[in-house]
This record gives C-alpha cells, structure tokens and sequence, in this order.
C-alpha cells in the first residue's frame, strides 16, 4: 500500500523523535489513562511490550502498526489530529496530551 502524495504521511526521520519505552512505564506518564490494545491492530499490550508514544496526544502503539500507519497517514488513529510538520519545532518531549 502506498500513500496517495508525499504530504499524506510523516517523514521517517520524524516518525523516529517520538518515543519507544516499555508498555508500564508509558502508562505512568499518561495518568489517568489506561491504553491496553494497540489501536492500530487491536492486539492487546503486556506490560513489557515495547510502544511508541505519540507526544503530541500520548497515544501509544506498538512501533512497528505506528511507524507504517504515519508513513501512510499523518494523523494520529485515535484522535485524528493532523501532525502538522511546524508542530514538531514545538514538541520533543512530552506536552499536556493534546495539541500544542
């Protein structure tokens, strides 16, 4: 599957600044939240998967279902947010969980 133009999808070098840590510990970051499946594929998520965290709305998803969903689709699965590319000069670390 390809995406239908080159402004459809993140860049991979930006796909790689978000975040990968283990399943528990991305839970303890986004408080109040309790994420256990992978919005992408619906699997399930143990507490030592590795997922990456989409800083931008705190969305995790295993690597490899986000990294192939951003190449084809700049928004996040859950919240539909479009990733704007000026919004990652504002955003390398964690924000509120929502737009910046």
């Amino acid at each position: 599957m390809e995406p239908r133009n080159n402004e459809a999808r993140l860049d991979p070098a930006i796909i790689s600044l978000f975040p990968m840590l283990r399943h528990h510990k991305a839970m303890k970051l986004v408080e109040g939240r309790r994420v256990t499946e992978c919005a992408v594929c619906l699997m399930d998520f143990a507490d030592n998967d590795i997922v990456r965290l989409l800083t931008m709305c705190g969305h995790v998803f295993h690597p490899d279902c986000i990294n192939l969903w951003l190449f084809l689709n700049k928004i996040c699965p859950v919240w539909h947010f479009i990733f704007a590319a000026t919004a990652f000069l504002y955003d390398t670390h964690l924000c509120s969980f929502g737009p910046c």
